[in-house]
C-alpha cells in the first residue's frame, strides 16, 4: 500500500483494530454516543462485541503502529487506545486523563494522523 489512507479509511481500521482486540484479547467496548458512531449507539452488544471485519495482518500492522505512538508520544498515544479500545467519549476521557475534552479530541486527532502515516510504512513493508 503506497497509496495515502484517507481519514475514512483509518478511522475504519482503528474500529476494527479495537473490535480485533476485544476478541483477541478480552479488552471491553463501550460505544460512546457522538459521531461517527451514532448509527452503533442502537446496538447493544451485550456479552459479545461485533466482529471485526479486518485481516489479522493489517490488524497486527495497526496494533504495531499504536504501540509504537504511545512509545513515541504517550499522551496522543494514550489518549487513542482508550478512545477506541474503551469506547469513550471526548469528555469521560477527558475526566479520566484531567484534560480538557478539547485537548483530547486534538490529541486523538494528532495520533489518528501519526498512526496513519506509521501504517502506510509498514502496509507498504508487507
Amino acid at each position: 500500500m503506497t497509496t495515502p489512507i484517507t481519514r475514512s479509511e483509518i478511522e475504519w481500521l482503528l474500529v476494527h483494530w479495537a473490535r480485533w482486540a476485544y476478541h483477541r484479547r478480552g479488552i471491553g467496548l463501550d460505544w460512546p454516543s457522538i459521531e461517527p458512531y451514532e448509527r452503533l449507539a442502537h446496538e447493544r452488544m451485550g456479552d459479545t462485541a461485533p466482529t471485526p471485519e479486518i485481516a489479522d495482518r493489517v490488524a497486527q500492522a495497526v496494533d504495531r503502529a499504536v504501540a509504537e505512538l504511545i512509545q513515541a508520544r504517550p499522551a496522543e498515544g494514550e489518549a487513542l487506545a482508550r478512545y477506541y479500545l474503551n469506547r469513550e467519549t471526548y469528555r469521560s476521557l477527558a475526566r479520566k486523563l484531567k484534560r480538557r475534552h478539547q485537548i483530547v479530541a486534538h490529541q486523538v486527532d494528532a495520533g489518528r494522523m501519526w498512526v496513519e502515516g506509521r501504517l502506510v510504512d509498514l502496509l507498504a513493508a508487507d
